[in-house]
């Protein structure tokens, strides 16, 4: 018995000795592993800095040498398009999976310079302008006054009011498209904050509800411009933004600022209801100019640059009704 229980002491230490050895090979082995992975990021990272810098050099180096500019775009022309197709077919699933990341597409900046800053703008389409010029009937005039960029009013552009029915028709007509083209829709009520709930139900009877809705896609700007069409006050060689903007306003709905657009060229068309219009000067303007205002109508259609101008809107108290606002862009 006593031999029985010393090969059992025995044999516990030695099982003991095997755990520790297999213990310390896991932890050389997880070293080992740990250091190479180690070595192979700071191979990677070496590589990748040594490749941005030297990309940036061919691509100083190009630039600067005319002939050598001419010639690599004679012999990489061809290739653009398919490197360009290649990586669009590599992208298609990681767009199936978010497809969130097809809206970025529209944006006009995705991330803000902070030293970016706007070069001293002559102010002198803003310097006289006390009150905005009526235009309307003047069709060949409000051609050239456009190129002055001195803001102005039309009462003839809109041939139709465009009241809320005409846009439930419309949601109704081509829900798809508009849901595809909307890039943002806020609004007042939180529990009422889709286009399917302002246009399929009733909206809620409160004079300070307000809707901002923003479309930004081709299909969807073709069916706004079926009641918001294109003024006849802009040059048949203007270029028209893609973006447009719709506001839905209470009678007292408070007060909002018109957006910064993708060109400076503005029109404003108010299909229903009323808005008191303020332009502000802009920041460089604000010494040599000074705000006017205007009371937009059914119908109406403002005409402004917001180079020299920052628009806001606010409550007209005129009536109950419904404002309906639209804002689209020109080059």
């Amino acid at each position: 018995t006593k031999n029985k229980i010393k090969h059992c002491i025995e044999e516990i230490f030695s099982n003991n000795n095997k755990y520790d050895s297999a213990e310390l090979n896991y932890r050389s082995v997880f070293r080992i592993y740990f250091s190479s992975l180690i070595k192979f990021l700071q191979c990677l990272i070496k590589y990748i800095v040594t490749g941005f810098f030297i990309a940036i050099f061919l691509y100083l180096f190009i630039i600067s040498h005319n002939s050598v500019q001419k010639f690599v775009m004679r012999n990489c022309q061809n290739l653009i398009y398919p490197t360009m197709r290649t990586l669009r077919i590599w992208t298609l699933p990681i767009l199936r999976n978010y497809e969130f990341l097809s809206d970025w597409h529209e944006e006009e900046c995705l991330v803000r310079n902070p030293f970016y800053y706007e070069l001293p703008l002559d102010c002198w389409p803003c310097e006289n302008i006390r009150t905005l010029v009526d235009l309307s009937g003047f069709t060949n005039y409000s051609h050239d006054y456009v190129l002055n960029e001195q803001p102005f009013i039309v009462r003839d552009s809109l041939q139709e009011n465009v009241s809320f029915q005409d846009l439930q028709k419309l949601y109704y007509k081509y829900d798809k498209l508009l849901d595809r083209g909307t890039a943002k829709f806020r609004c007042s009520e939180k529990d009422f904050c889709l286009p399917n709930d302002v246009f399929t139900k009733k909206p809620p009877a409160i004079n300070t509800f307000h809707v901002m809705w923003k479309i930004n896609r081709v299909a969807a700007a073709r069916v706004i411009r079926k009641i918001f069409p294109r003024p006849y006050f802009i040059p048949n060689n203007s270029e028209v933004a893609l973006e447009r903007y719709l506001y839905l306003s209470g009678s007292e709905a408070p007060q909002f600022f018109l957006p910064l657009t993708d060109f400076a060229n503005v029109w404003v068309a108010q299909g229903q209801g009323y808005r008191l219009i303020v332009l502000d000067p802009s920041e460089p303007c604000i010494s040599n100019c000074s705000a006017v205002s205007v009371l937009l109508r059914p119908r109406d259609v403002l005409y402004y640059n917001w180079q020299f101008w920052r628009p806001r809107s606010r409550p007209a108290n005129l009536c109950e009704e419904m404002s309906i606002t639209f804002v689209g862009s020109f080059y």
